[in-house]
């Protein structure tokens, strides 16, 4: 924020018998370098921000774990839980761990060659032929739970289960994340939300509202750390170590490379784009707006449906893309906003499950409904924004879409599955997409499938970008194909498959993205100035008012002046201060100055950004309006001196101002001169201010006729009387 200073020094009698001239207004205006502007992508001082730290080869650990306090004796459900996003670019080869369980015998959660595995305690690992795409966020968790036979161990990814198994009883002394506890095998990528939970598991439903939510997922700030179950809650937004409740986690390998945001932040033009990835999770309860920020432009797309499974003959049907909302002005008056960003749904193993539905995606208004999952060749397909296509069928199509009526048509619906009697080929439907249906699968005995639901596309990042795209479906009796899913933001329906060993193909998760215009500092208030005094007779105050030129083009515009004065050049003592509420007022008068003191003042343009009063770059003062100390004329004392032209300019047709006060004791006869001003080189008298004694006394203004002969005008005035 920039300051504009002006200096001004106050009258010098107490009790003037005045003499006020003024030969014409005096202004200097002060031009300045340019302000400085902040980090348009950074959030003001004490601003939560939702950070995930990249581990960059470094392992994480909990201090030794009293196994009879964290649990009894094996006896007790606990659940681990986090976030992990795998860097982009990463190579993935043997084994890479997410945590490590240990007392005694591990149990393991680990990418091995990028599939997803679980060891659980004492036994040997089992896949779960899901394979995280690289760059996308995933969450993970871990569920121990005595209640269920033989201690069922279960992993869930986003909230969909992908891997269940029951063996014995589990100890606990240490977790390690993002490495082995002998610090290798580390997970090449980044990690938030670390959540470990004393003897209790945690249902599907529970994973599914807090994966998205602060501490325990039943409010903001200490209100969500209530309950006593959640053992250690670790989620980096301080840029520590220091977790936000239970024991603090340390660092038993490696280093660590540092803490992100995890929103992006970019610049196009005059704009911001801010876009989520995932769910934005703070103690403040999401994202807070930046300062001059008002109105946004948003897209928001909820994650896509997984596609469907398939028997050889048969074809599993296209997941649904993500509905995708877009509006072009959401109101930001709220300081906080909630940001949640669903992810994509797991594909299926099975003929008689469809593959998941996508999430739904919940920001700035806008709720856009996850994609729904592809039907596997004997299932029913998904059902939310943009219907899956239908499996082809054991024995008879199956269509897509889903109730338009309950839905308000939020999506499009996914194609139809066919199915032949004659030699059991069976072709499924593609999924929708924001921009078109699905298409049916062809009943031909050579299958054909069904093509993908075309997606839509938006420019809010300001590249044209295609999202919320169907999956296709497969077609029966073709090759086996799992394809890889490379749109891992979008919204995307997974494709379906057919014949598969692993599973069908994920949807995409959604994505969030807001765009704003930059907020900017207001610019330098021109031409600030003090107009004439205004003397309070009788009194041992002063007054002055001070103007300036509208600041104008400025975004946000501008709201009002905040105005500070002090008799101390360098503000650093107690500061004066008063506003202007209105962005086109261009004055102010400032009363009760103490009478023969210096103020110095400087203004500073308001518009919601960066409005702080101690906030701004100060600029160097200098005066514009200057008086000497009293002084006591004894008839042969005089003051002379030349002074800066910013003072008195040397121009012959600048306009400028002497002001002085004055008290006369006796007047001798002839010119008893106040003020003087001669040429450069004193050769004649450019003008004088006089008192002639005499009676009547009289006041005398000498000016120039063009340098050769004085005019004098004399103005006769009462006796003065001391």
């Amino acid at each position: 924020m920039s300051f504009r200073f002006l200096r001004l020094r106050g009258k010098h009698a107490k009790q003037p018998v005045g003499i006020f001239v003024t030969f014409s207004v005096l202004v200097s205006s002060l031009f300045v370098s340019p302000l400085l502007i902040p980090d348009q992508g950074a959030q003001a001082s004490g601003v939560e921000i939702d950070k995930a730290l990249d581990l960059d080869g470094a392992v994480l650990a909990t201090p030794d774990i009293d196994n009879d306090t964290f649990i009894t004796n094996g006896a007790d459900n606990f659940t681990v839980s986090l976030w992990a996003k795998i860097d982009s670019g990463a190579s993935l080869s043997g084994e890479e761990y997410l945590f490590q369980i240990s007392r005694g015998t591990d149990a393991l959660v680990f990418l091995d060659d990028g599939e997803l595995r679980m060891k659980p305690y004492g036994q040997a690992d089992i896949g779960s032929g899901f394979t995280p795409a690289a760059g996308a966020w995933h969450h993970y968790a871990f569920v121990f739970d005595t209640t269920s036979s033989g201690s069922q161990h279960t992993l869930y990814v986003d909230g969909q289960q992908v891997i269940t198994d029951s063996h014995g009883t589990l100890g606990v002394r240490y977790i390690h994340f993002g490495g082995s506890s002998s610090g290798s095998l580390n997970f090449p990528g980044e990690i938030d939300e670390i959540k470990v939970w004393n003897k209790k598991s945690l249902t599907p439903s529970e994973i599914q509202n807090t994966m998205h939510s602060f501490g325990d997922g039943s409010g903001t700030g200490s209100a969500g750390l209530d309950d006593t179950n959640l053992y250690i809650y670790e989620n980096f937004n301080d840029s520590s170590l220091n977790s936000e409740k239970g024991v603090n986690l340390s660092v038993s390998a490696g280093t660590i490379g540092g803490y992100v945001d995890v929103a992006t932040t970019s610049e196009t033009g005059s704009d911001t784009i801010i876009t989520f990835p995932r769910s934005y999770i703070t103690s403040d309860g999401g994202w807070t707006v930046p300062e001059g920020v008002s109105s946004a432009r948003a897209l928001s797309v909820g994650g896509g449906g997984a596609g469907g499974w398939g028997n050889g003959n048969e074809g599993g049907g296209g997941g649904g893309a993500g509905r995708l909302l877009h509006d072009t002005s959401v109101d930001l008056s709220a300081s906080v906003h909630s940001v949640k960003v669903g992810q994509g749904g797991v594909g299926s193993t099975t003929t008689s499950t469809p593959g998941a539905n996508g999430q739904e995606s919940l920001a700035f208004g806008l709720r856009a409904l996850g994609g729904g999952g592809g039907g596997s060749c004997s299932s029913s397909k998904g059902s939310d924004g943009g219907s899956g296509g239908g499996g082809s069928g054991c024995s008879s199509g199956k269509p897509g879409g889903f109730d338009v009526s309950t839905y308000g048509g939020l999506g499009n619906d996914g194609g139809s599955g066919t199915h032949i009697d004659s030699d059991q080929k069976g072709n499924a439907g593609g999924g929708g997409g924001a921009g078109g249906a699905g298409g049916n699968g062809s009943a031909r005995s050579v299958g054909t499938s069904g093509g993908a639901g075309s997606g839509s596309s938006n420019d809010i990042t300001g590249s044209s970008i295609t999202y919320a795209q169907g999956g296709n479906g497969a077609a029966g009796n073709s090759v086996p194909v799992n394809p890889a899913l490379t749109t891992a933001s979008r919204g995307f329906g997974g494709a379906g498959v057919n014949n598969v060993s692993d599973r069908s193909s994920a949807g995409g998760s959604g994505v969030v993205i807001l765009r704003y215009t930059t907020p900017v500092v207001p610019g330098t208030v021109q031409n600030f100035s003090a107009e004439t005094r205004l003397v309070d007779d009788g009194t041992d105050t002063d007054s002055v008012t001070l103007n300036w030129d509208e600041l104008t083009g400025q975004s946000p515009a501008v709201t009002g002046y905040l105005i500070e004065y002090n008799k101390d050049n360098d503000f650093t003592t107690a500061n004066s201060f008063t506003s202007v509420s209105e962005g086109g007022t261009t004055t102010k008068t400032i009363t009760g100055l103490d009478d023969g003191d210096t103020y110095y003042f400087r203004i500073k343009a308001i518009n919601g950004f960066d409005d702080d009063r101690d906030s701004g770059q100060v600029i160097e003062s200098r005066a514009v309006s200057k008086a000497d100390s009293s002084l006591n004329f004894d008839g042969s004392f005089t003051v002379t001196g030349n002074p800066s032209s910013a003072v008195i300019p040397t121009s012959k047709t600048a306009s400028f101002t002497v002001e002085s006060w004055v008290r006369a004791g006796s007047l001798a006869s002839g010119e008893n001169i106040i003020i003087n001003q001669r040429t450069a080189d004193e050769t004649y008298d450019r003008f004088f201010v006089a008192l002639r004694g005499g009676s009547p006394s009289r006041l005398e203004i000498s000016r120039p006729n063009l340098g050769l002969t004085n005019q004098t005008q004399r103005i006769d005035i009462p006796e003065p009387s001391g």
